[in-house]
């Protein structure tokens, strides 16, 4: 599951997961906030496994441009996400991964 305030797209060990783009749609974000949920299985292997998070402003954060016309500006803050990654493995044992502090931004290259 990955829930992002803002727009994103989102990979698992460099593939795109899902068809989707710029996702989950905008809702007043004081009240709702919409999340995608999708089954990773396929694009998980043994070893080390990377999971990966563009994120963008989207209707979560507008602001102002000067020189630019722009309908509607403001903001609930800068984007953020939240990852929870549920695996179960083949011995039947479980683990759940989820975003916190340790996890690192990176300038998309």
């Amino acid at each position: 599951m990955r829930r992002g305030w803002g727009r994103m797209n989102c990979a698992s060990t460099g593939t795109k997961v899902g068809n989707d783009e710029l996702t989950p749609g905008w809702s007043d974000y004081r009240k709702t906030v919409y999340y995608d949920s999708y089954d990773v299985t396929a694009l998980l292997h043994a070893g080390a496994n990377a999971v990966g998070v563009m994120l963008g402003n989207g209707m979560y954060r507008v602001p102002a441009t000067e020189g630019r016309y722009t309908k509607f500006t403001g903001s609930y803050g800068p984007p953020m996400c939240l990852v929870q990654l549920w695996v179960e493995f083949a011995d039947g044992t479980k683990a759940k991964v989820t975003s916190d502090g340790s996890w690192k931004p990176r300038p998309v290259r």
